[in-house]
């Protein structure tokens, strides 16, 4: 026995091996549940460009003239594809005027 060990009875032993595997499982389990975290952000990021992608690519196939007529121009599209994703509402919907 070494200066630092303790001599334990075998109920104190089981009692410490019981904590130790305790120990392990809120080990194991905290390790899950951030890995799972990840995975939802890793979904949430991929769903989230993908939208952005969409956006771009929807209003990157309209001419000049169809976007003014939806009030917009050319140089706006990026803004109105990151607006949309942090859930500002887009471009076309409809929204009571600001009065002057």
């Amino acid at each position: 026995m070494t200066p630092n060990t303790v001599a334990r009875t075998s109920t104190e032993s089981a009692d410490f091996d019981a904590l130790v595997r305790e120990a392990r499982v809120q080990r194991a389990m905290r390790i899950a549940e951030g890995v799972a975290d990840a995975v939802r952000a890793l979904a949430t990021f991929l769903r989230t460009h993908a939208a952005r992608r969409r956006t771009l690519d929807e209003l990157a196939r309209l001419d000049d003239r169809t976007l003014a007529d939806i009030g917009l121009s050319r140089s706006m599209i990026v803004a109105i594809a990151d607006g949309a994703i942090a859930g500002e509402p887009s471009a076309n919907e409809n929204r009571p005027l600001k009065a002057a």
